[in-house]
């Protein structure tokens, strides 16, 4: 797995999980916003995040390296030139949350081998205690021929499987009380793939303009 930990390049989608509970509290609905993600060395992320009805509602740019970051929101034409604020992650290892460590787990579980449009993958399971104690889990789909990974579940389908909750079935609702962060699924990962460097211009779009921070 030695291109989780020195990449060129990363391309891969993410689809984020939540569940809101009603204004009564007696019902719950999920939500899932997606984005697309791209990462170059030596620390250049790309993040376009996507609405419930799948149009763009905003693009970050950051550069890890030189501590800055561009955001703008095609809907308002607005962009805001900051800090990147995760000084952390100038390289891919710790971008990816420190998962090689959980790859090369002992206790690491072959769960099954299934076909998917691009071949057949392993799925492997690290179940946890995180640091409050409870049960916690990554799932890792890997490539049976090129050994890449392809996916990752946090946490995995033994605590949230998106095809089996009940909650996908109820409808959403205007007003509510709460919302939890369920999972995240990033996929379609692809490593060291050839990519335009001009997609992490920190010039904003033409026409758009400046929203200043107070």
């Amino acid at each position: 797995m030695n291109q989780i930990e020195n990449p060129k390049s990363v391309v891969w989608k993410e689809a984020n999980y939540s569940r809101w509970t009603s204004k009564d509290g007696s019902r719950t609905w999920i939500s899932v916003r997606t984005r697309h993600c791209s990462y170059k060395i030596p620390g250049l992320y790309r993040h376009v995040d996507f609405d419930e009805h799948g149009q763009i509602c905003g693009v970050s740019i950051a550069d890890a390296v030189q501590n800055r970051k561009l955001c703008f929101d095609p809907r308002s034409r607005r962009f805001i030139k900051t800090t990147h604020s995760d000084r952390s992650a100038p390289s891919g290892i710790d971008y990816w949350f420190g998962f090689k460590e959980s790859l090369e787990a002992n206790d690491l579980q072959l769960l099954e081998t299934r076909r998917t449009a691009s071949g057949q993958v392993n799925i492997l399971r690290h179940a946890f205690k995180d640091w409050d104690g409870r049960n916690w889990s990554y799932d890792f789909w890997i490539d049976q021929k090129t050994k890449d990974l392809v996916q990752v579940r946090v946490p995995g389908a033994d605590i949230f499987d998106p095809q089996t909750d009940a909650s996908f079935k109820n409808p959403p609702e205007e007003k509510w009380s709460a919302i939890e962060a369920l999972a995240v699924v990033k996929h379609d990962i692809v490593f060291n793939i050839e990519m335009d460097h001009s997609i992490f211009t920190f010039e904003p779009p033409d026409g758009y303009s400046a929203e200043f921070l107070l």
